[in-house]
C-alpha cells in the first residue's frame, strides 16, 4: 500500500481533483509520482488541462474496467508507464498527444489512437501486445519511436513490430506505426490496418531487410497468403513483393530494400498475361516468325499484348536471355537479324504499381532461300498440278505468283506446315538427283529429292577416278552448288542415300 499512498498524497496536494466518473487535472495543477506508484483509473477517463510530469521508473497509470474511457485535455502528458487492463471488448481512446518514457503495457483491452500521437522517444516501448490487446486506430494517429540504427541486426525500435536488418548505417531513424487503412494500392485495393513510416537519416543503398508484423484482426478481409510488401513514394504505391512469409507468426519479410518510406502490406499483384503473336515476313506461303534472305522484308516487328494490370505500363525487351542486353523499352520491337540461325527475344511488362508479368519470348528464324549461279533466284517448294510438291529454283519475279497458287518459300523439307510435309512424303516415290547447267563453265547446281529423310553423301571424282570432293550428311531434298573451282574436264558425281545410288557425268568448260 505504500506506493499507492504516496501517489494519493501528491494528488491531494494538487487540490483540484474532479469528481468521478473520471480524474480531471485543472489548469495550474500537476501530477508527479515517485517510487513506482500506481494510479488506477477503473471505469474512469483522464482529463488533463494541467500537467502530468512523470520521470522514468516513477510510476504507472493503469486503466481498468469495462467502460470505454478517454485520455484527453490541453495539458502536457509525460507518462512513465501506461498499463492497459480494460476487459476484452472495451478500450481507451486517445484524444491528446502523449509521451511515454518507459512502457505502454497491455494486459487486456485495446488502445485507440484516434487522431493523436504516442511518442515513445528513444527509451519507450510497447510491451505485451497480443491479438486481443493491442493498439488500434482508424484515424491519423500513430505511435513513434526513435533509435540510431547502424548496421542493425533485427532491430525493433520501440517494439513497434518493424524489424530491421541492414548492412548499411541508417543513422538516427524515426519509425511511426499507424493503423489507418492505406487506399489506392494496386489501383483500387486497400492495405491491412497497419502501416509504418520509416525515416532514416541515410536512406539510400541500405540493402535492408524489413520484417513487417501484424495481428489477424488487422487483415482487413485480405487473404494472408496473398500479402506482400508495398512502399509509397509521394502518392505512388509500388509492390516490393516479399522474400518470405509466415502466416502463423504473422509477418511478411522482404530483403534487399534500398530505401524506406511509408510501408504497408496488401494483396499481391494481379496476373499480367503477356503474349507475343506470331509475325510473318511473307504471306501466303511462309513460315511464322521467319525472315528469308533473298526474298521479302528484312525485318519483323514483335508486339507485346497484355491482359491485366494497371496502366501506364513499361516494357523491357532483351535478347538471348531474360537477363540479356536490353534492346527495347516500347510495347513493340523491330528485329532484323541477318545471319542464318535462330534469335530469341524476351519481354517483361511492369504496370503502374510495379507489378510484373512473367517473361515471355519469341524466336525468330533466318533462312537463306537464295539459289542459282549468282544467288539471284529463290528456292521454293512448288505445288505441282497433281497436288504434289517439288523443290524448285525460280526467278524472284515469279515467287509471288507461285506462293499465291499454294507453293511455299524454302525447300520442301524445310517448310513448316505438317500437311505439306505429309503430302511430300506421300507423293515422292523415288530417289532423284539432277544437275544443271551441265555442261557448265561455273557452278553446277545439284538438286535432290527423296521420300527418305536420311542424309545423303556426295562424292565427286575426276576422269582418272581420283576423289576431288566429298560432302557427307547433306539434306536429302534441296540444292547444292558445286564445281566452281574445278579445272575444265570430265567429272563424275555419285549421290548415295541408304542403298540407293545415283551417278551423273559432269562436263566442266573453260571460262
Amino acid at each position: 500500500m505504500k506506493k499507492v499512498f504516496i501517489a494519493l498524497i501528491v494528488l491531494l496536494q494538487a487540490g483540484r481533483l474532479a469528481a468521478q466518473p473520471g480524474l480531471k487535472i485543472k489548469p495550474g495543477a500537476s501530477i508527479k509520482t515517485i517510487n513506482g506508484a500506481y494510479i488506477v483509473l477503473n471505469n474512469a477517463s483522464l482529463t488533463n488541462d494541467g500537467s502530468i510530469q512523470q520521470t522514468a521508473n516513477s510510476g504507472t497509470f493503469k486503466f481498468a474496467g469495462t467502460s470505454v474511457d478517454t485520455i484527453k485535455g490541453t495539458g502536457s502528458f509525460v507518462f512513465d508507464k501506461i498499463q492497459v487492463a480494460k476487459t476484452i471488448g472495451s478500450w481507451i481512446v486517445l484524444n491528446s498527444n502523449v509521451q511515454v518514457l518507459t512502457y505502454c503495457t497491455f494486459i487486456s483491452g485495446l488502445f485507440d489512437l484516434d487522431d493523436h500521437v504516442v511518442n515513445l522517444g528513444t527509451t519507450g516501448a510497447l510491451n505485451g501486445e497480443t491479438e486481443n490487446s493491442h493498439v488500434i486506430g482508424t484515424g491519423s494517429g500513430y505511435i513513434q519511436a526513435a533509435s540510431t540504427l547502424n548496421n542493425p541486426n533485427e532491430a525493433n525500435p520501440g517494439n513497434l513490430g518493424a524489424v530491421i536488418t541492414a548492412t548499411a548505417n541508417l543513422g538516427s531513424t524515426i519509425i511511426r506505426r499507424g493503423h489507418a487503412v492505406q487506399a489506392g494500392i494496386n489501383g483500387s485495393a486497400s492495405s491491412i490496418k497497419r502501416y509504418y513510416d520509416i525515416v532514416p537519416a541515410n536512406n539510400s543503398s541500405l540493402n535492408a531487410t524489413l520484417r513487417f508484423t501484424y495481428f489477424n484482426s488487422e487483415l482487413n478481409n485480405i487473404s494472408e497468403p496473398t500479402l506482400v510488401l508495398w512502399r509509397r513514394t509521394g502518392q505512388t504505391w509500388a509492390s516490393l513483393a516479399s522474400t518470405s512469409q509466415d502466416t502463423l507468426a504473422n509477418y511478411v519479410e522482404k530483403k534487399a530494400i534500398q530505401n524506406f518510406d511509408r510501408m504497408t502490406i496488401a494483396a499481391g499483384c494481379p496476373t499480367i498475361n503477356v503474349t507475343i503473336p506470331d509475325v510473318y515476313a511473307v504471306t501466303p506461303g511462309r513460315a511464322a516468325n521467319t525472315l528469308y534472305t533473298g526474298y521479302g522484308p528484312t525485318s519483323l516487328t514483335l508486339i507485346a499484348q497484355k491482359i491485366g494490370g494497371t496502366p501506364p505500363f513499361s516494357y523491357k525487351w532483351t535478347m538471348g536471355s531474360p537477363g540479356g542486353t536490353t534492346v527495347g523499352v516500347d510495347s513493340f520491337l523491330t528485329v532484323a537479324p541477318t545471319a542464318n540461325g535462330t534469335y530469341t527475344y524476351y519481354v517483361t511488362v511492369n504496370d503502374a504499381f510495379g507489378c510484373k508479368s512473367t517473361v515471355v519470348s519469341k524466336t525468330i528464324t533466318v533462312r537463306d532461300v537464295r539459289c542459282g549461279r549468282r544467288l539471284d533466284m529463290v528456292t521454293i517448294c512448288q505445288k505441282q498440278s497433281n497436288g504434289t510438291y517439288l523443290t524448285t529454283c525460280i526467278a524472284s519475279s515469279k515467287v509471288s505468283g507461285e506462293l499465291s497458287n499454294g507453293s511455299y518459300l524454302d525447300s520442301c523439307q524445310s517448310i513448316a506446315p505438317a500437311s505439306t510435309q505429309r503430302a511430300i512424303t506421300n507423293t515422292y516415290h523415288e530417289f532423284l538427283a539432277q544437275v544443271y547447267p551441265n555442261p557448265s563453265s561455273g557452278y553446277f547446281t545439284l538438286t535432290t529429292k527423296s521420300t527418305n529423310l536420311a542424309p545423303i553423301t556426295i562424292t565427286i571424282t575426276d576422269a582418272l577416278g581420283r576423289q576431288v570432293q566429298q560432302l557427307k550428311n547433306q539434306q536429302a531434298n534441296g540444292n547444292l552448288f558445286l564445281g566452281n573451282y574445278y579445272r575444265p574436264g570430265i567429272y563424275f558425281i555419285e549421290v548415295i542415300q541408304g542403298g540407293q545410288t545415283k551417278k551423273i557425268k559432269l562436263i566442266k568448260l573453260a571460262n
